[in-house]
């Protein structure tokens, strides 16, 4: 890192000359599209302008954007003084002791302007022999992104050949925001007219990818441009073309093309000299010679030319506004004063005058609170049309909100036939929300007082009707006292161990199914024990092996075997070679004799060796006395484990049957 006269020179210059010539911006999130360090035949380096044009020093960071997705950078930190110009000579190998090609982002606390040259320089000759290209600096603001399109024209190539194609043209682009996007490049003749199919690019966060024209598209190309668009993702691109001479290596860079707007934006002030003023629209005076002013002529601003609510009371002449000044309706009730005014009245219409009176018709001065003793109804509203006859609405706090501190019910919905409570939401958020703040309350309690009726119903098209989840309780409990606590219409799947005390399939029965059932119970064992049997035919010297499935001993070990002779003894019978290979061998009987044949194994795939189910285990210290099964063994319903669950949701239900229903219009729902 160096600092010297001549650079300062030219780091001016190039600031100087920024706006006429676009070669750079200055900004705080700067991009150099193209940067590199690599050794070779003719080693490549990249040296770095930085010029901070303030009064004060700019904290200036530089993030190397790798050919491949970036979410996290490596960086490098320096401080430039005030007015000052710093210079990295192989900017990438000593800023992160790389050796590769990319990009740079340049992050600073207050506008810097950056440029760079990037090139080669083979063994023993100096910088004035080197050939390379500049780059300056584009803002990251300059970024296109999601429908957005930019062009990157003087595409000239005409064969993949360097000896037969004056020229070899790369072109490139970098991603902005740390986002993935997808990239569409359009070749286009000189009209502007496609030629052949586009190419499909894409690029992870603030990856650079560059290629040649020939490699993209695979023609010739005497005069072309290149359409770039952002075509999917929430990424931005900034583009660059590079244009290479391959007689003498003389390297062009090819900007993209920028919006109109953004380098407005950007332009700096010219220079001139003013030859006359001219009165606009309202103004008089003006002049060609001298000093001239400007004045605001008589009637010269119209109600056109004055900006909303820019008037105020204070710029308006006491008693200059008159009854015939003032449109009709343009007085509202809020500018009408009048004797008499005392707290909680009206302004009414007497049949002939507005005056002040008692508000007859009641109403609410919000915010409001209130109270009243009543068996009836405090608040009762009606809507006879189809529209929602109370509405509450919060953009952050509770819409409607209802409280009961004793026993009674906070919220009641009732409806004789459509949804007595409903919940919408249009975000992520829960439609109806349930909290206890006891730690034995209930969020959400859903009672049915029918055989057919629903406690609580969840409904889904696509997603999950009903979810429960815990972190370290039940996600779902279900009790009953007598009927099936879960009863599931379809398949049931249980990505972990179930535990039972008994199981079995039931079905109707083969030969009665409209009047019995058929039980099977399961088959158990203390270990996870896989069953498998079959079939097979000895062959002619007494032999047969048993092929099993290719995946049998990924899943199985510990085996066991059972032979069994069919139509005629085998006493010999015995299995000459034990499972390999997913087969195995029997032998010992008579040539054509049918045996029937069983393998168990034990599971050792992942999920079985980590969750192996105990044979036996001590019970918890909470559970200690208890039992799954009291009635069985003879003890009251008290011993059982779930005691206190069961008893408690008992005597909720046995309180909300208790409770006086609410009653409509003054008669009892049913």
């Amino acid at each position: 890192m160096r600092r010297r006269g001549v650079v300062l020179f030219l780091a001016a210059a190039l600031f100087a000359l920024a706006d006429p010539s676009f070669a750079g911006f200055a900004g705080t999130d700067i991009y150099l599209p193209s940067v590199g360090s690599a050794v070779g035949v003719a080693p490549w380096y990249t040296t770095v302008w930085v010029y901070n044009p303030n009064t004060s020093p700019a904290t200036v960071t530089f993030y190397f954007l790798k050919r491949q997705p970036n979410p996290s950078p490596s960086s490098y930190t320096d401080t430039i003084p005030p007015g000052d110009v710093r210079r990295y000579d192989d900017a990438v190998k000593f800023m992160f002791n790389e050796s590769t090609f990319g990009a740079l982002r340049i992050v600073s606390n207050q506008k810097v302007l950056v440029s760079s040259r990037i090139y080669a320089q083979s063994s023993g000759e100096g910088l004035r022999d080197s050939k390379g290209q500049y780059f300056g600096g584009v803002p990251a603001s300059f970024a296109i992104g999601m429908g957005e399109k930019t062009h990157i024209v003087g595409v000239k190539q005409t064969s993949s050949d360097k000896a037969s194609s004056d020229f070899r043209f790369n072109i490139g682009v970098v991603e902005t925001t740390g986002n993935s996007c997808t990239v569409t490049l359009r070749l286009l003749d000189e009209t502007g007219a496609p030629v052949g199919s586009p190419r499909t690019w894409s690029l992870g966060p603030r990856e650079q990818k560059q290629d040649n024209v020939w490699s993209l598209f695979g023609t010739s190309m005497p005069n072309h441009q290149v359409e770039i668009e952002v075509t999917g993702g929430s990424g931005k691109v900034i583009a660059f073309g590079s244009s290479i001479a391959n007689g003498s290596d003389d390297p062009s860079t090819v900007e993209m093309h920028f919006a109109d707007s953004l380098l407005a934006e950007n332009s700096g002030g010219g220079s001139g000299t003013i030859t006359g003023v001219t009165a606009g629209q309202g103004l008089t005076g003006g002049g060609t010679s001298g000093n001239v002013t400007l004045a605001v002529a008589n009637g010269g601003i119209t109600s056109g030319m004055l900006a909303d609510n820019s008037v105020t009371s204070a710029k308006i002449v006491d008693g200059s506004v008159q009854t015939a000044d003032l449109a009709n309706a343009a007085v509202t009730a809020s500018k009408i004063s009048g004797t008499g005014a005392t707290s909680d009245r009206v302004l009414k219409y007497d049949g002939s005058a507005v005056v002040w009176g008692v508000d007859e018709q009641g109403g609410l001065t919000l915010p409001y609170s209130g109270s009243a003793n009543t068996a009836g109804h405090v608040f009762w509203v009606t809507n006879d049309g189809s529209g929602t006859a109370i509405n509450g609405n919060s953009p952050s706090g509770t819409g409607v909100r209802g409280f009961s501190s004793m026993d009674g019910t906070g919220v009641y919905g009732f409806s004789t036939s459509g949804t007595a409570v409903k919940g919408l939401t249009t975000s992520g958020s829960a439609a109806v929300y349930g909290d206890s703040g006891k730690s034995d309350g209930r969020g959400v309690y859903g009672v049915a007082n029918s055989a057919l009726a629903m406690g609580v119903h969840g409904h889904s098209d696509y997603g999950r009707g009903v979810a429960g989840g815990s972190n370290t309780g039940r996600g779902v409990y279900g009790w009953t006292a007598s009927g099936l606590a879960g009863f599931f219409e379809g398949n049931v799947q249980v990505t972990a161990n179930l535990f039972k005390g008994g199981g079995s399939f039931k079905i109707d029965h083969p030969l009665d199914p409209e009047h019995k059932y058929l039980y099977h119970s399961f088959v158990e064992s203390p270990d996870m024990k896989n069953v498998y049997d079959g079939n097979v035919v000895l062959d002619q010297n007494g032999e047969a092996w048993v092929e099993l499935p290719e995946w049998f001993e990924a899943l199985n070990r510990d085996f066991r075997y059972q032979l069994t002779a069919l139509g005629a003894p085998g006493p010999s019978l015995y299995v000459a070679e034990e499972i390999a290979h997913n087969r195995f061998k029997i032998a010992g009987g008579r040539p054509g004799m049918k045996v029937s044949w069983q393998v168990t194994g034990i599971r050792k795939d992942p999920f079985a060796e980590a969750h192996r189910i105990p044979v036996e285990e001590e019970k918890p210290a909470n559970e200690q006395g208890t039992y799954l099964h009291p009635k069985e063994w003879g003890q009251p319903e008290e011993r059982h484990v779930n005691y206190q669950e069961i008893r408690q949701m008992r005597e909720e239900l046995g309180k909300l049957e208790e409770q006086p229903e609410p009653r409509l219009e003054g008669k009892p729902r049913s």
